[in-house]
């Protein structure tokens, strides 16, 4: 899509458009129909995460560009592993064999050290107990958004994608297993008899930006 697509989109309203014939009372109205916006789905991997392109995503989201963000876990757990930790820039040819032997990871042309998924593991735990404690004495389930959610907010970091998501309410959406490598490979979640986070489906995001679209206002309560 080009950056003038992107610009109008960002600028379009309902009240651009002709207002049909049948259309119903609620979405004839003028002050409705110029307050509707275009609401702006951004998807990416993980690997948009771990290279520069972050600080652009960070932008898009900081400034509410975006109505919701659709990613993979790796796109989440990269941020956040970010956050706790330098990745340097090295360079495509370096051997990944060798790099491991010493401790480090490649990914593209950067390095990241092992250290880092450690810091990552021992930010993450203890809040995967909190959450699981609140769980328990609530009785409400945490999905994927939810989950993802109150990572942004524990991160307390402006240089997180997930923190901005969090303090801009911006809708997010993982696929319904949340964890893939670092989340989901850890025992501690593997071995919840009930699966108790990653298993579990979650729509709600894409319902709250369809409602919002509609012009209805409509958010799911996370227990946090």
């Amino acid at each position: 899509m080009s950056l003038c697509n992107r610009s109008s989109q960002r600028h379009w309203r309902l009240s651009d458009e002709p207002i049909p014939e049948d259309e119903n009372e609620e979405r004839s109205n003028l002050e409705f129909r110029a307050r509707t916006r275009c609401n702006i789905f951004l998807g990416y991997t993980s690997n948009l995460i771990s290279s520069g392109l972050r600080e652009v995503i960070l932008h898009l989201v900081k400034h509410r560009h975006v109505a919701c963000i659709v990613t993979t876990a790796g796109g989440i757990e990269e941020d956040f592993i970010k956050c706790l930790g330098k990745t340097y820039l090295a360079d495509f040819s370096l051997d990944g064999a060798d790099l491991r032997r010493r401790g480090m990871n490649r990914i593209g042309n950067l390095v990241v050290p092992n250290d880092n998924y450690c810091k990552f593991e021992d930010w993450l735990m203890p809040i995967l107990d909190t959450m699981l404690a609140e769980q328990k004495a609530s009785g409400q389930v945490w999905t994927p958004s939810s989950f993802i959610r109150r990572l942004g907010k524990e991160i307390d970091n402006e240089e997180s994608v997930y923190y901005w998501a969090y303090k801009a309410s911006t809708s997010l959406f993982s696929r319904a297993r949340i964890a893939e490598p670092a989340v989901e490979q850890h025992p501690r979640l593997l071995s919840r008899p009930d699966g108790w986070l990653h298993r579990r489906y979650d729509l709600l995001p894409f319902v709250q930006v369809a409602w919002s679209r509609l012009g209805h206002s409509w958010r799911y309560s996370s227990p946090e």
